[in-house]
């Protein structure tokens, strides 16, 4: 989630503001399905990967229904993650419809393929695709479902795709005593920064997972789920959490004290040892007063960049240093490295229109050109990142310079307002100040996690650089 650019800000400044002065005015109170409704829609304008524009938002009893249209199913996905991500948003009706520019089913397939093909952590598996009208099955077996899941997200980043249907299977692992599994579940349920695992029931029988309590958001009962699903011996899970917005960047736990250095750098290894990016590599982990320090060698830039956010992920880790070599095991051409990052860009459903240069040196990769935005410019290093053979990118995008139009005082008030209806922050800790554009921030938060969400409210309020003074109440750098 990014700033929106100068024409989206100007046309939703006063509706910030308006969510502003609701959530000051209710700050103890219930939220009510207007508030929601006008948070949702606040979200949903500084999403530049969202038209918001074509989207509708109504709410009913905290449960968000979109409907509208849009040009990609990617952006269909997205407006829903955002509206899950607004406090006070129990549950989201995504009724979007995918209204794509022409593409055939052939053009839509044989890039599908392409990009199965090109990704490192897919290109081994035996996929078979299938497109009608722009709706891409996936059928075939893979050995989890994590592979089943990169596989449908590779998918969805293709140009014209109207949905994905995911008929992929995988052997569930034999073995495993619901007891295990339960206890591994709450292993990473605990470990996972985002989610208040004290509040969390998980009971397991014959391999069908049931979670029951209360969560903050609905973003965190998704990510629970997850979190379940990724277990070994999961068949079914039972996502049974209720969503109670007051627990929101409050977590009932607070910092464990019993939590060490040696337990986050357990939960980090274990973390790696469960991703289908990384699991296959020897990643050495090591833990200091919550610096993570990862060494080791991986076979491709998307296994580097997916261990770090593993590691930022895990609870007792501020600070990450990355020294992981990325070391392919196929030696590839820089003109056949190049030929694919060129492809990918050309069928990726955001940065296919713009005009990005490509050029490669000793497997590292050069962007150069002009993106109308930054979430463009950081898209287009991402997709070029999943090519397997890149070691590195070197992203000199230009993003087109423009004016801002509003004061630092409008920003100040656009930055609180994005700090109270985030489901991630306690804005009750977190004072903001603006001078010249650039905003600063200070106060105390729980985890890591929080610092990141809160800098990020910061830059979708509109600042166009932000100044992070805040402290880390469980052993981070004191500011």
């Amino acid at each position: 989630m990014l700033k929106a650019n100068v024409k989206t800000r100007s046309i939703f400044c006063a509706l910030v503001g308006l969510s502003l002065g609701v959530a000051t005015a209710m700050a103890d109170e219930d939220l009510s399905d207007r508030d929601i409704t006008l948070a949702v829609e606040t979200e949903l304008a500084l999403e530049e990967g969202v038209p918001a524009h074509q989207i509708d938002v109504s709410t009913a009893n905290g449960v968000v229904t979109l409907s509208g249209k849009t040009s990609s199913y990617l952006a269909k996905l997205e407006a829903e993650d955002e509206a899950e991500a607004v406090r006070g948003v129990l549950a989201v009706v995504n009724q979007i419809e995918v209204d794509p520019v022409g593409r055939s089913d052939a053009e839509i397939a044989a890039d599908v393929i392409s990009a199965l093909a090109t990704d490192p952590a897919t290109e081994a598996l035996d996929i078979d695709v299938d497109v009608e009208a722009g709706v891409v099955t996936l059928s075939g077996e893979v050995d989890s479902w994590a592979e089943r899941t990169l596989a449908e997200e590779a998918s969805e980043q293709v140009a014209g795709v109207v949905a994905v249907e995911n008929d992929l299977t995988y052997e569930i692992v034999a073995g495993r005593t619901d007891q295990e599994i339960r206890e591994e579940i709450r292993t990473r349920l605990r470990r996972d920064a985002s989610i208040d695992a004290a509040l969390v029931g998980v009971a397991v029988e014959n391999g069908e997972v049931t979670l029951s309590g209360s969560v903050g958001s609905a973003a965190e009962k998704t990510e629970a789920g997850t979190e379940a699903w990724l277990v070994p011996g999961v068949e079914v899970v039972n996502n049974n959490l209720d969503v109670e917005w007051w627990l929101d960047g409050d977590k009932a736990t607070d910092w464990e004290p019993e939590w060490t250095d040696a337990n986050a750098e357990e939960a980090v290894e274990s973390a790696l040892a469960n991703d289908p990016r990384v699991e296959s590599f020897e990643v050495n982990v090591s833990v200091d007063d919550g610096v993570a320090t990862l060494t080791g060698s991986v076979d491709n830039l998307r296994a580097k960049q997916e261990a770090e956010d593993e590691a930022l992920d895990t609870l007792g880790v501020w600070r990450v240093k990355n020294h992981l070599r990325v070391r392919p095991n196929v030696i590839r051409t820089d003109a056949e490295i190049a030929e694919d990052v060129r492809d990918i860009l050309a069928m990726d459903v955001y940065v296919n229109r713009d005009e990005i240069s490509v050029a490669v040196s000793n497997a590292q990769v050069y962007l150069t050109g002009d993106v109308a935005t930054n979430f463009l410019r950081d898209r287009a290093e991402r997709v070029a990142a999943g090519v397997a053979g890149v070691v590195d990118v070197e992203n000199d995008l230009v993003v087109e310079d423009y004016e801002p139009t509003v004061s630092d005082i409008e920003i100040r008030e656009d930055i609180r307002s994005q700090l109270f209806w985030s489901p991630f922050v306690d804005s009750d800790d977190i004072t903001v100040t603006v001078e010249n554009g650039v905003a600063t921030l200070r106060g105390e938060v729980e985890d890591w996690s929080e610092f990141q969400a809160a800098e990020e409210n910061a830059r979708e309020g509109g600042a166009r650089s932000v100044i992070n003074l805040i402290g880390l109440g469980y052993g981070g750098p004191a500011k």
